[in-house]
C-alpha cells in the first residue's frame, strides 16, 4: 500500500514539475517575398526557409500572381499575406495554412488592402487599406468579417504592427514624414510616439519583451539604421548603422532584417538583438528578398530538464 503511495506521489511531482517547466519559445522558420528571377515575371512569390536561410521553397498558393506582405500566426500554423490574384485589378488579404495550402480571401476591396498584422492571440487581423482614397488602418476577425477604421489621419497610413500583450497598436504615418503612431486596437489614444524632423520612421515590429525595433531614415547618418525604442517612447537605441525591415525572433535573441550591403541587391541578413555579429543568410544575386518574418514555435522541456531546472 506504501509503495502504491510512493508511486502516486512520484508521478504528482513528475507532472507537477513538467507543468511548472511550461512549453520554451523556439524561432521556427523564416518567411519572406522575393521575385523567382531569371526570365520570370517580377512578381513577388512567398518563401520559407530554416532561420539560418537553408532549405528555402517557393509556397506560393496556385492563382496567386504577386505576393507582397506576409506574416506568420502567433501559432505558427497559418500565415496571412497581402497578395494580387490572377485576374484580380488590386491586392486582397488572404489566410492560408503553413504550407501554403487552404487558400482563404478575407477582404473584397475594389482598392489594395495589404499589410496584415496578427494580434497576439490570433483572433484579428490589422492592415493598411486604401478603401477610402488613402491607406489607413483597419482591424478585422481572422476569417474576414467585422471590419473596422482605426485610424483617422488626414495622409496614408501604413504597417501596422500589434503589441504582445494585445493593448497597441503602432503604424507608420505620413505626418509631413513617415512617422510612428501609438493607437489602441479600438483606435482610441492615437498619439505620436517619437519627435522629430527630418527622420523617417517605417517598419515597426514588437519583440517578446513588449519593446519595438524599426527602421529610421535621416539625412545624417547618424540617425538613420535600426532602432529599438519602449512603447512609451523612452529607452531610444540605435542598433545598427543600415539595414531595414527588422523582425525580432520569438525567443528574442536575434533579429532578421534586409540590407542591400553592395549597394544592388537586397538580402536578408540576422544580427544578435543587441545589434552584434550581423551575418547574411540569402545570397540570390540581382533578387530583393523583403519583409520576413519569423515563425514561432513552442516544446515542452524534457524531464531531464526540467529536474535540472527545479530548485
Amino acid at each position: 500500500m506504501v509503495g502504491r503511495i510512493g508511486i502516486v506521489v512520484v508521478s504528482v511531482l513528475v507532472g507537477a514539475s513538467l507543468a511548472a517547466a511550461g512549453p520554451t519559445v523556439r524561432n521556427g522558420s523564416l518567411l519572406y517575398v522575393r521575385p523567382l528571377g531569371g526570365n520570370a515575371p517580377p512578381w513577388g512569390h512567398l518563401f520559407v526557409s530554416a532561420s539560418d536561410g537553408s532549405g528555402a521553397r517557393d509556397i506560393t498558393p496556385s492563382g496567386i500572381l504577386d505576393v507582397q506582405t506576409a506574416a506568420w500566426s502567433p501559432d505558427g500554423r497559418r500565415i496571412g499575406m497581402s497578395a494580387l490574384a490572377q485576374g484580380g485589378t488590386s491586392s486582397e488579404i488572404y489566410g492560408v495554412a503553413a504550407d501554403g495550402s487552404g487558400l482563404r480571401q478575407l477582404t473584397h476591396n475594389d482598392l489594395p488592402d495589404r499589410q496584415p498584422a496578427w494580434s497576439p492571440e490570433g483572433r484579428r487581423l490589422a492592415f493598411a487599406s486604401a478603401r477610402t482614397g488613402l491607406f489607413q488602418i483597419y482591424s478585422m476577425r481572422a476569417d474576414g468579417t467585422r471590419q473596422r477604421r482605426l485610424t483617422d489621419q488626414s495622409e496614408d497610413c501604413e504597417t501596422p504592427a500589434w503589441s504582445p500583450n494585445g493593448r497597441w497598436i503602432v503604424a507608420s504615418c505620413e505626418l509631413g514624414w513617415w512617422k510612428l503612431i501609438r493607437l489602441r486596437p479600438d483606435g482610441s489614444g492615437e498619439r505620436r510616439l517619437l519627435r522629430g524632423y527630418p527622420l523617417t520612421e517605417s517598419s515597426p515590429a514588437f519583440a517578446p519583451d513588449g519593446s519595438l525595433v524599426f527602421a529610421r531614415g535621416a539625412k545624417k547618418a547618424a540617425g538613420r539604421g535600426i532602432f529599438s525604442v519602449r512603447i512609451d517612447g523612452r529607452g531610444l537605441r540605435r542598433l545598427r548603422a543600415s539595414g531595414g525591415e527588422p523582425v525580432v525572433s520569438p525567443d528574442g535573441r536575434l533579429i532578421a532584417f534586409t540590407w542591400m550591403r553592395d549597394g544592388v541587391n537586397q538580402e536578408l541578413f540576422v544580427m544578435r538583438r543587441n545589434g552584434t555579429r550581423a551575418r547574411q543568410i540569402t545570397a540570390t544575386n540581382g533578387i530583393n528578398e523583403s519583409g520576413p518574418d519569423w515563425q514561432r514555435r513552442e516544446r515542452l522541456v524534457r524531464m531531464s530538464e526540467a529536474r535540472r531546472r527545479a530548485p
